[in-house]
């Protein structure tokens, strides 16, 4: 008969121990982490408040340039091409600036920081759509940039156009659903008289880089064009 040792009256083994104590290597990547973005917010302050504002103004020139796009549309592309692709390829610094505002608050907000924690989580149903939101613009904006380089004969291009374009009225009309509040609210506020957020400049001034680049890229894009105008000439692309 074996007697137990004096071992099994020390508790379990030390690998166990390991796993049940809490994960300090997390634990320090995490403060690492938030120390790193805390650094980085002093160089763009604000808060919350501040974010807020530019993404709300930002979806606001988001929104203008997709109804322009829709116009474009309902007007038929034989008439409006020219004005279709300059809009479109315009709305892609629009559309970097606004993912990187909304996923600097993401970052914050997971990265545990006391501001961000505060305003509360994303409500579930937009953070399900999210990666859908992205996912669609993403694809119809990069089949537009494909469109145009590659010309009326990119039948891989078309496809994805066409069907990140049906799954981008869907996703996106319900996500400016939702935030139509906000935009009302703080769309503006860095624009208006009155007391202004921390950082009222510096957005104003990422904003208004995100026009001036667009309407570079629309420049490029129509000199790049020639192909698709050529064959809505003959009839041919439409």
């Amino acid at each position: 008969m074996r007697y137990p040792t004096s071992a099994h009256f020390l508790g379990p083994p030390q690998e166990l121990l390991t796993d049940l104590s809490p994960p300090a290597e997390r634990v320090r990547g995490m403060k690492t982490i938030r120390q790193t973005l805390d650094r980085l917010a002093t160089r763009f302050p604000g808060g919350p408040e501040g974010n807020r504002n530019l993404t709300a103004f930002l979806g606001v020139l988001l929104l203008m340039g997709i109804l322009v796009e829709f116009g474009t549309l309902a007007l038929g592309l034989e008439q409006t091409m020219p004005i279709h692709i300059a809009v479109g390829v315009a709305l892609i610094p629009i559309v970097a600036l606004k993912l990187a505002s909304t996923g600097w608050r993401m970052l914050r907000y997971y990265a545990r920081s006391p501001q961000y924690r505060a305003e509360g989580p994303p409500r579930p149903f937009l953070r399900g759509i999210a990666p859908l939101v992205v996912g669609a613009t993403v694809a119809l904006l990069g089949s537009g940039v494909g469109l145009v380089l590659a010309g009326p004969q990119a039948q891989f291009f078309r496809a994805v156009h066409s069907a990140s374009f049906a799954l981008f009225v869907l996703v996106m009309g319900a996500h400016a659903l939702a935030h139509l509040p906000k935009l009302r609210h703080s769309a503006f506020a860095d624009w208006a008289s009155g007391r202004h957020a921390q950082g009222h400049a510096l957005r104003r001034a990422v904003a208004a880089f995100g026009v001036v680049a667009g309407g570079a890229l629309a420049v490029a894009a129509l000199q790049s064009s020639g192909p698709w105008l050529s064959a809505l000439q003959n009839g041919v692309g439409g």
